[in-house]
């Protein structure tokens, strides 16, 4: 064989075997960098998921244990001034609300009390979804309940006395805001006496589903409250034509408001009336049929109590 064609089918047999080597290198740097883009892609969700997670588990437990965060900002400061008053013969100095319901941060309450993403929710057990559930609602159903113990205190104590015209002023507001027609302070005080903690978390879990409707994650309705304002903020239901439910700011102005209809709407009077008897949340919740269009919602409202334990999260007040 001549010289030439020796080096010509070297040469050849070279370039093949380069090119073969390429290509394998090629495809296998390809499958690596398919591997690597879905490991990253799956780490990122990972990591969102987390995050969102334990974020939402510090904020619930530090409002659990009444934490400061220095790095949070500060809930804007209620409105108010001292005025003189007259006690038992004494000018005494009292603080009066200027507004009758004190002004909230709501961006500093929905960092306080955030929600679990709806994607995130989604991929929980049944447990971890009551349990994350429970723990978001109960620190808010307390907190409203202690404001609402602490103002019947404070209008008690306008009980058989002179009041001063700012003390007037803020009680008729009162009031009007209850629907107290006969403008007698212990109408009122019936009207604004919170009911126990477990009925309160047992409608909160029914009428959200455990927090898992739409209304709960877009509009921070808790409680199923309808709309018929067309100037209020609201999401219009899928499933039936016409009716609306409320839109509110935070999860703490949901829970607010339920204890305001609960407190001043008709169709709750007896309801009203039982509260200032009995502590019972399965006897007051007899009084809530019409809470609801289901036949089986009382029913329905003692089982989840029961089943979930809620009157361990009962006080005596």
């Amino acid at each position: 064989m001549q010289p030439e064609k020796k080096v010509k089918r070297r040469n050849i047999f070279i370039f093949t075997s380069l090119v073969i080597i390429i290509l394998f290198e090629t495809n296998y740097v390809l499958d690596l960098n398919e591997e690597l883009s879905e490991s990253i892609s799956k780490l990122t969700e990972l990591k969102a998921e987390d995050h969102s997670l334990i974020e939402n588990s510090e904020l619930i437990n530090s409002s659990e244990n009444g934490d400061i965060d220095v790095n949070k900002p500060k809930e804007k400061e209620d409105r108010v001034r001292v005025i003189k008053v007259v006690k038992d013969s004494k000018v005494v100095d009292e603080v009066e609300f200027l507004d009758l319901r004190p002004k909230i941060d709501f961006k500093t309450l929905k960092s306080r009390y955030e929600v679990v993403k709806p994607k995130v929710y989604k991929k929980m057990s049944v447990v971890d979804k009551k349990r994350n559930f429970i723990q978001l609602m109960l620190p808010i159903i307390q907190e409203s309940r202690k404001e609402l113990i602490q103002l019947s205190l404070k209008i008690q104590g306008y009980k058989g006395r002179e009041l001063s015209i700012h003390e007037e002023t803020y009680l008729n507001k009162l009031f009007d805001l209850y629907n107290i027609s006969n403008r007698e302070i212990d109408s009122l005080l019936t009207a604004i006496q919170p009911h126990p903690v477990s009925l309160v978390l047992a409608q909160a879990a029914m009428e959200s589903g455990w927090g898992t409707s739409r209304f709960f994650h877009t509009g921070n309705n808790i409680f199923g409250v309808w709309s018929f304002d067309s100037k209020d903020e609201r999401i219009e239901a899928k499933s039936r034509e016409g009716v609306y439910l409320k839109k509110y700011d935070s999860l703490k102005e949901s829970v607010d408001d339920y204890f305001l209809i609960l407190g001043r709407v008709a169709h709750y009077k007896e309801f009203r009336d039982l509260r200032r008897e009995t502590k019972d949340p399965k006897k007051l919740a007899e009084q809530l049929s019409s809470y609801s269009e289901s036949s089986d919602y009382v029913k329905n409202l003692k089982i989840i109590m029961r089943v979930n334990k809620f009157t361990q999260y009962d006080s005596n007040k």
